[in-house]
């Protein structure tokens, strides 16, 4: 059997657009980004417009349907312009409107995942504690249900995009099981 490791036609135009977005626009405020220690407000309208906060989604979730392949091509692009801003996607799309799009329900799906994709909503990431690191078989956070809610109780020592963020799922314990019982909350910042 031969495995064909050539790009699509789409992936390619879709590499090309984000190549020729970074060096336009990308690179020449790289410096300021970094200097700045923020992203501009501009900078994340037009990742939103070129549809780049959801682009490995399907479209039936408001993405641009390019898949993990497509997801890789884009962040290598921006990557090489800037890491910062590739970090935020990251933390947007990969670790926090990805663990709601392998383990969320159709309702958090349909809630969550499509204004994520279409940039409406910043999403990010809480894991690392003080005396975990980012080793999620250690968390302290602990999460216990009453009647129909879920109470947290922790401390995160980074939540990745959380200055910036509508929510962000969060890694809290549910089982003295080391290896289980790890699950992620849809946390919205604006919550008490």
């Amino acid at each position: 059997m031969q495995i064909d490791y050539a790009l699509t036609e789409e992936q390619r135009m879709l590499r090309e657009m984000v190549r020729d977005f970074v060096n336009t626009e990308l690179k020449p405020i790289a410096r300021k980004i970094d200097e700045d220690e923020k992203l501009p407000a501009e900078l994340i309208a037009k990742l939103k417009e070129l549809g780049f906060l959801g682009a490995s989604f399907p479209t039936e979730y408001g993405g641009g349907g390019f898949g993990e392949v497509g997801y890789c091509l884009m962040q290598e692009e921006i990557a090489r312009g800037d890491l910062a801003t590739a970090t935020f996607i990251g933390a947007h799309q990969s670790i926090g409107a990805n663990a709601i799009y392998l383990g969320g329900t159709e309702e958090l799906k349909r809630k969550y995942l499509v204004p994520l994709a279409d940039g409406t909503y910043i999403g990010g990431f809480a894991l690392t504690e003080t005396m975990a690191g980012s080793d999620s078989f250690n968390l302290r956070t602990r999460a216990h249900k009453e009647g129909n809610e879920w109470i947290l109780n922790g401390e995160k020592l980074w939540i990745t995009n959380g200055a910036i963020a509508d929510f962000i799922v969060l890694a809290a314990r549910t089982s003295k099981n080391r290896q289980r019982g790890i699950t992620g909350f849809v946390v919205e910042t604006k919550w008490k």
